[in-house]
């Protein structure tokens, strides 16, 4: 169909990095493999994009498989990556912080009661994902109904920024009790920590939603795995390494294991983020903490 836009579909595993090319002139999909670079995934998909363009309008061979590609000035480009999950798996994501209302600071330790060894009095929980030493309060209180109780104080959080500095914190998560019905007080705390120049993630824009163990678990997760994503992610690796990667990143698009997508320039600072429709990364269903439980 005329104007219809050429799609490259990329799924970056392990071992290969693997291309599918759907030209909507000819009708056709043809596919081709490449191995994978997990150092910097932006290799492989250059590579590819590369070997897409430079045998555009002419029949090749490429890994013993046929591309008969035709030029097209309207392209888009989908990719799936594990990135975010295998960060969040092995546990190689950032020295994340929490800070949340003054006597929540151990909504993370606690959890909920569904354990994996209800009646097991020696079974070890797994550790959260940011530790006791990393996880801070502020005096401020909001009530069921959106009703400030006491004002968040901003020269606390000041003296926070420089404790964080002091424990080389990464990334930070914010959770304050019934922030989705008052943001504000997250808000005050994001804009100041942005301005530090911390990655931060507040539940008031990732999931805005009752519950605390699973707002918090899932702004956490976010903080945690943002550092990570946001460097690694081909979105962003590619950016970095090709100015016209940077051009069309509105033609950039990441598949989100809930089988939604998000334009790269977003997903940068949402990599896991229910309230948008989407999850982890392709990969990473398989454990949802932000799920609210049905109790």
């Amino acid at each position: 169909m005329e104007n219809e836009p050429f799609r490259i579909g990329i799924d970056i595993g392990g071992t290969f990095t693997d291309f599918v090319i759907y030209d909507p002139s000819a009708q056709q999909i043809q596919t081709f493999k490449l191995l994978s670079t997990p150092h910097d995934p932006a290799e492989a998909v250059l590579k590819g994009l590369e070997l897409i363009r430079a045998h555009s309008n002419q029949s090749s061979v490429i890994s013993d498989q046929s591309l008969i590609i035709n030029h097209s000035s309207l392209i888009t480009v989908i990719h799936g990556s594990t990135v975010a999950t295998n960060a969040l798996l092995e546990r190689k994501g950032a020295r994340t912080a929490l800070i949340t209302t003054r006597g929540f600071r151990d909504v993370l330790q606690i959890g909920r009661q569904n354990r994996p060894a209800l009646y097991d009095l020696f079974a070890d929980p797994p550790p959260p994902l940011i530790p006791e030493e990393l996880r801070f309060e502020v005096d401020e209180r909001v009530a069921h109904t959106g009703e400030v109780l006491q004002p968040l104080d901003p020269a606390q959080v000041d003296s926070l920024i420089e404790e964080l500095k002091a424990q080389n914190v990464q990334s930070v998560a914010i959770c304050l009790l019934f922030s989705f019905l008052h943001p504000q007080h997250e808000q005050v705390i994001a804009e100041r920590l942005r301005a530090a120049d911390f990655l931060v993630s507040a539940s008031s824009e990732i999931i805005p939603e009752y519950r605390e163990y699973e707002r918090t678990s899932t702004t956490a997760v976010n903080a945690y795995v943002s550092r990570r994503w946001s460097t690694l992610t081909p979105c962003a690796c590619c950016a970095t390494k090709s100015a016209a990667v940077r051009e069309a990143q509105d033609s950039f698009a990441a598949a989100m294991a809930s089988g939604g997508m998000f334009k790269c320039s977003r997903i940068a600072r949402l990599p896991y983020s229910p309230n948008e429709g989407a999850s982890l990364p392709t990969g990473c269903r398989a454990a949802r903490p932000g799920k609210p439980a049905k109790m």
